[in-house]
C-alpha cells in the first residue's frame, strides 16, 4: 500500500532564504536554493505555454502513462495519451537529422540548451524530452544511457520525483523545481509524486537508440486507376506538393494503358 505524502509547495523564497536543495550541502547560505534565475524560470514558462500542445499528443510513452488511471487524458478514439515531445536528435534518421520539434520550436530548444550549458557545462546529452502535465508512473529509461539531469517549471503544488536507487528500492522524493537532478534513468526506477497546478518538466540524456531508418518516413500518396472494373493502386512519394518525375511517369503510363484497354473492349462490343 502506498504511503500517503504531505504536498509540496513551490512558493517564490525571500531573498537569502538559505534553504538548500538536496545534494547541494557546499551552496552558500546567502545563495538562491535554485539552479535557475527567476528570469529564466520564467522565460521557460512562456515559452512553454507557447507550444501547441494539442499537437503533442503522444499515445506512444506507454511505460510512463498510467493506464486505467481516471485522470489520464484520451484523445478523440479513446486512446490514452500524455503530452509530451523530444528535442535533439531524430531516433528515426540515421542520417543524423533533427527532431520535427527541435525545428518547430528553435527558440525553446536553444533556451534550454543555454539553460544546462550554464548550469551543467559538462553534461553530455543528445536529447532533451519536454513534458507537461504528466503523472508518469513508476518505470525505467530503457532507450537511454548514462547520466540524466530532469528540472521542473510552473505553479504547482506536490510534483517532486520520487527516485529509487539502482536496481530498485528505497524510494525517495527529490524537489526538482527549479533545479537539474542527476539520476540514472536506465538503472533507477522513477515516477512523479501527484500534485495540482500546471507543472512542465525536461529531461537531459544520452539516447541509446540506434535509427535503423536512412531518413524518416513519409506517407505515400495513392494514385487510384481502374482498369476493366478492377482498381489498382500505386504508390508514389509526395515532396512538398510536387510529384515525383518516377510518379508522374507511372501515372501517365498508366492513363495511356487505359486508354488502350478501353479501346480494345469497345471493339469487342462492336
Amino acid at each position: 500500500m502506498e504511503k500517503s505524502r504531505t504536498p509540496h509547495k513551490h512558493p517564490r523564497p525571500a531573498a537569502g532564504s538559505g534553504h538548500k536543495p538536496a545534494g547541494s550541502a557546499d551552496r552558500n547560505k546567502h545563495q538562491s536554493p535554485y539552479d535557475i534565475t527567476d528570469e529564466e524560470h520564467d522565460e521557460a514558462v512562456r515559452l512553454l505555454r507557447e507550444v501547441n500542445w494539442g499537437k503533442c499528443m503522444n499515445t506512444s510513452r506507454r511505460n510512463v502513462i498510467r493506464l486505467g488511471d481516471p485522470k489520464t487524458p484520451k484523445n478523440s478514439v479513446g486512446k490514452e495519451y500524455c503530452h509530451s515531445f523530444i528535442f535533439g536528435k531524430n531516433m528515426k534518421d540515421s542520417t543524423g537529422g533533427l527532431s520535427f520539434w527541435s525545428t518547430e520550436y528553435k527558440d525553446l530548444y536553444e533556451f534550454f540548451q543555454g539553460l544546462i550549458d550554464r548550469v551543467h557545462p559538462e553534461h553530455p546529452y543528445t536529447n532533451i524530452t519536454v513534458n507537461k502535465n504528466l503523472v508518469c508512473k513508476k518505470h525505467t529509461d530503457g532507450g537511454n544511457t548514462g547520466p540524466s539531469y530532469i528540472i521542473s517549471f510552473g505553479t504547482f503544488t506536490g510534483g517532486r520525483l520520487i527516485i529509487e536507487k539502482k536496481g530498485g528500492g528505497d524510494p525517495r522524493p527529490v524537489d526538482i523545481y527549479r533545479r537539474f537532478t542527476c539520476f540514472e534513468g536506465s538503472t533507477q526506477p522513477h515516477e512523479t509524486e501527484a500534485y495540482e497546478g500546471e507543472r512542465y518538466s525536461a529531461v537531459f540524456y544520452t539516447s541509446s537508440i540506434v535509427p535503423t531508418e536512412t531518413a524518416p518516413r513519409k506517407r505515400p500518396l495513392l494514385l487510384s486507376v481502374a482498369v476493366a472494373g478492377a482498381t489498382t493502386a500505386v504508390a508514389g512519394e509526395k515532396a512538398e506538393g510536387v510529384a515525383s518525375a518516377e510518379a508522374s511517369a507511372k501515372s501517365l503510363a498508366l492513363q495511356q494503358k487505359f486508354k488502350d484497354m478501353k479501346k480494345k473492349l469497345q471493339g469487342k462490343g462492336r
